[in-house]
């Protein structure tokens, strides 16, 4: 998958808005809407969002981890590609990759 690679931080300085960074990519504006009165919530969005790589990461692995287990413990599941505990975790990781 692409995207822009390297760690994503979030950038409070020099304006109103709140941007979310890598190296001196914009990956996104956390700007105020008029429906967000808090710069709080602006806030907590754009660290959401600077999260959002490494959270796809770990998911990737941890359902791989989840799936190896489950097919040592269940061995019905040994050449399971659907399995219905794994969906939630499946459509995250679609919905990650645009899908």
């Amino acid at each position: 998958m692409n995207y822009t690679k390297g760690e994503w931080k979030v950038d409070t300085e020099g304006s109103l808005l709140i941007s979310v960074l890598s190296q001196d990519t914009v990956i996104a504006i956390c700007g105020k809407p008029k429906w967000i009165t808090s710069r709080d919530t602006q806030l907590a969005n754009a660290h959401l969002i600077s999260a959002a790589p490494d959270c796809y990461e770990q998911l990737k692995e941890a359902d791989a981890v989840i799936c190896d287990l489950c097919k040592r413990l269940n061995p019905q599941h040994e050449n399971c590609d659907y399995c219905q505990d794994r969906e939630p975790r499946l459509n995250a990781i679609a919905k990650a990759e645009g899908k």
